[in-house]
């Protein structure tokens, strides 16, 4: 005997360790551990405390005759879990035709490598397709994490043999056009672990004092200063300036680079555009443009779809995506209809509106034997071709979250301002019935 605890020999020569006088945690944890492995292989409700002990006892070796209590215990802790469990699955059903969505977006990820490689040089959207081949990895899982994962390398491979920064000489002083450009490459490239070559050189470029350029080189006007000019020499809308200014912030506080202004200095001119207009109030290129802004507004603050965003954080946005869906069906432009639903699908409890579900079908109803999606005015059109077909393979996606929005808190204080700012609902019901897409 030692420390109130004896030991025997069972009938298969194994030691067992007989009325231990206290059950330590980490004895009970393996108990508890061994409880559910039987309740897991077993009918429960044909379960009884002694079979359960048994096999315990078997499992742990340890003797559980004066510890009833606490095998009993144990045994509802885990029936607990179990029923929980049951619970959750009840809660959240499968997501919507999700072996259907996967499939999709399966044969929509190989269509876009192959667009890569059918064209003569690296193209002008292979940046792009790394970015979003990249975020997609980060929020999926399975085959589609397995190939995006395999194609944005596959693609940085082929970005590696050009010198996409050729313009650029090296010792010059780029011109603000090329400085851009060369901000956006790093920071694209290097998502994937692969090395910029022009990295040093580029940082130490913006380190200079005083700088070199300012926003107002790089962008056409300062947002710490003063709002977007109207009238733009570039001919750019308003709504473009802002997206222009919003990814150059982005991908330069990702390097760490200064640019004169603030994600807040920016923000604050959101006030000129809302409330977001309607497709018979701008151009067709100015609407394309106001939607840009929107969901790349959505894709900052949710660092590019990991992060669930609460309605109340951009309520102007939501609305303009939730009630817009219809208007994208209507015209068949699978580009903005995908970005549009990748955007709408950051928002919590998006995945069970109608327009969500009306938006995917649509997607699954059009997606062509190719793999792709576009416009049959445009189905020549190689760029087209690429932006609908990730866009759509997008917004057939089922993310998985890990936290909430916003990426920046500094961005909060400002949005929380333009939470008193008029919003304006469109009235869609005639574009409703211009629409019909079944709900498979």
């Amino acid at each position: 005997m030692a420390g109130g605890m004896y030991t025997k020999m069972t009938s298969t020569g194994s030691s067992l360790i007989v009325n231990p006088r206290t059950i330590s945690k980490e004895l009970e944890a393996k108990i508890a551990a061994a409880i559910a492995g039987v309740i897991a292989s077993h009918d429960v409700s044909k379960l009884t405390t002694k079979l359960v002990r048994q096999a315990v006892e078997k499992e742990v070796q340890v003797s559980l005759t004066n510890h009833k209590e606490v095998l009993k215990r144990l045994m509802h802790q885990e029936l607990r879990k179990l029923k929980a469990k049951k619970v959750a699955k009840r809660a959240a059903p499968e997501p919507w035709k999700i072996a259907m969505r996967r499939e999709s977006i399966v044969k929509g990820l190989n269509r876009v490598y192959q667009l890569v490689r059918e064209s003569g040089s690296f193209p002008g959207w292979g940046l792009h397709a790394i970015q979003s081949l990249y975020d997609l990895q980060a929020i999926e899982d399975g085959e589609i994490l397995r190939l995006a994962t395999l194609y944005a390398r596959l693609i940085g491979a082929l970005w590696l043999k050009e010198d996409r920064q050729a313009d650029w000489a090296v010792g010059s002083i780029p011109t603000p056009t090329q400085l851009v450009n060369a901000i956006t490459a790093v920071f694209l490239v290097e998502r994937l672990g692969i090395s910029h070559s022009r990295r040093v050189e580029l940082l130490d470029f913006c380190d200079r004092s005083p700088a070199v350029y300012g926003a107002k080189e790089l962008l056409g006007w300062n947002p710490a200063e003063s709002s977007p000019p109207i009238d733009n020499m570039n001919g750019s809308s308003i709504y473009e300036q802002l997206t222009s200014a919003l990814v150059l912030w982005h991908h330069s506080n990702a390097l760490g680079i200064s640019i004169g202004f603030t994600l807040p200095h920016l923000l604050q001119h959101l006030l000129l555009v809302y409330p977001y207009k309607g497709p018979g109030d701008l151009s067709p290129q100015e609407y394309e443009d106001q939607v840009h802004l929107v969901t790349t507004l959505v894709f900052v603050l949710t660092n590019h779809g990991r992060l669930r965003c609460e309605t109340n954080l951009l309520p102007h946005e939501y609305f303009f995506l939730r009630h817009h869906i219809v208007y994208h069906l209507t015209q068949q432009n699978a580009a903005l209809l995908g970005e549009s639903l990748r955007a709408l699908r950051c928002f919590e409890g998006s995945a069970n509106l109608v327009q969500m579900r009306r938006g995917m079908a649509y997607l699954l109803l059009t997606q062509r034997e190719d793999g792709s999606w576009v416009n049959e005015s445009l189905q020549n059109d190689p760029n087209q071709r690429y932006f609908s077909t990730m866009q759509a393979l997008w917004a057939l996606c089922e993310p998985r979250r890990v936290g909430f929005a916003p990426a920046f808190p500094e961005a909060t204080p400002i949005l929380e301002l333009h939470l008193n700012a008029d919003i304006e609902v469109p009235d869609v019901s005639d574009m409703k019935n211009m629409c019909a897409v079944s709900l498979f």
